[in-house]
């Protein structure tokens, strides 16, 4: 009996010895089974997409510029690679209202401006300004020429625009334009169609003048300086992809 008892102590440290060592190689290994040295070196995350440069959220249904903005467009010269050839699909029939405002010319001291407007804008419910291609609003607006001073550091007395240009970044999200918004809202800075520029959020119409609540693309060419609003909706994104859409379709020069 001694004997017996002796052996099964003897077989119990050995079993406990197994399982340490047992253990001690499922430490050093992945869920794999791969050992410490053959796991992959990790690698950081890559920084998430700007939403402005996101090819993921989707534009309205677009369709081609009425004939009559193709055509009026262009005659302010400075305009010309700014002018789009794509818009949010609308039924362009009246009340479409297109005006020309060359250099010099009454509230154009410095620049040249287009505006096509269809529609008519529904205060305090952006929701119900979404074109549809029945309903809602399409305002598009495009500056060219000399437009104020440095961006993000001039005042609406020396620029196009009846506002200070923001320099404070905010991040784009839906819902922005159901805020309380007494100034313009910087949403950053993205690359559409080659231009590196800024997009804004103008503050409502009576703050915003003729961009009021409108997105703004504004970038620096070879040709001058451009500013493209389009006037905005919610959901927000949707209508920055739609802006963006129509940047891509203006003339390139």
């Amino acid at each position: 009996m001694a004997r017996m008892a002796a052996l099964c102590v003897r077989w119990s440290a050995v079993l406990t010895l197994a399982l340490a060592v047992s253990l001690s190689i499922a430490a050093c290994s992945d869920t794999d089974g791969r050992s410490s040295d053959e796991r992959p070196a990790r690698t950081e995350a890559s920084p998430s997409t700007s939403p402005l440069d996101s090819t993921t959220a989707q534009p309205v249904p677009m369709s081609p510029a009425p004939a009559a903005a193709l055509r009026r467009c262009p005659e302010g010269e400075k305009l010309a690679s700014g002018c789009p050839t794509r818009l949010p699909r609308a039924p362009w029939g009246a009340p479409l209202q297109l005006t020309v405002c060359h250099t010099g010319e009454g509230d154009c001291p410095r620049w040249d401006a287009f505006s096509l407007q269809w529609g008519a804008e529904s205060p305090n419910r952006p929701e119900a300004n979404r074109p549809d291609g029945r309903a809602g609003v399409v305002h598009v607006v495009v500056y060219s020429g000399d437009l104020g001073g440095p961006e993000g550091s001039q005042t609406h007395a020396e620029s196009a625009f009846p506002f200070d240009w923001p320099s404070t970044e905010t991040v784009l999200r839906n819902g922005l334009m159901k805020d309380q918004r007494t100034t313009a809202l910087l949403l950053g800075e993205a690359e559409w169609a080659g231009r590196r520029g800024q997009v804004v959020l103008a503050p409502p119409y009576g703050l915003g003048g003729l961009m009021g609540d409108h997105i703004i693309f504004r970038w620096q060419s070879g040709t001058g300086e451009y500013a493209l609003g389009l006037h905005a909706w919610e959901p927000l994104i949707e209508a920055v992809a739609s802006l963006r859409s129509v940047v891509e379709a203006t003339n390139h020069r």
